[in-house]
């Protein structure tokens, strides 16, 4: 508990004077690309594998007419 106390005592140094708004566009439009490409690259094809499966169980569901219960342990 002892390195929150000192934490919360610790006074923060405000922002230089040098770093103007221009950096501040600059890098919020970096932030903003590089979540949108993690979003495209890795997030939406992720979910999109999660969903196909029982998309997938559904239409066989739909033509079979029987449901195989199998769990699968990852």
């Amino acid at each position: 508990m002892m390195q929150f106390d000192q934490l919360a005592a610790t006074e923060i140094p405000p922002p230089p004077e040098n770093l103007n708004e221009a950096v501040h566009q600059r890098l919020n439009r970096i932030l903003v690309v590089l979540h949108l490409c993690d979003l495209f690259l890795r997030a939406l094809p992720a979910v999109a594998l999660m969903f196909t499966q029982p998309v997938l169980a559904f239409f066989k569901y739909s033509v079979t007419g029987r449901f195989d219960l199998k769990i699968r342990r990852r």
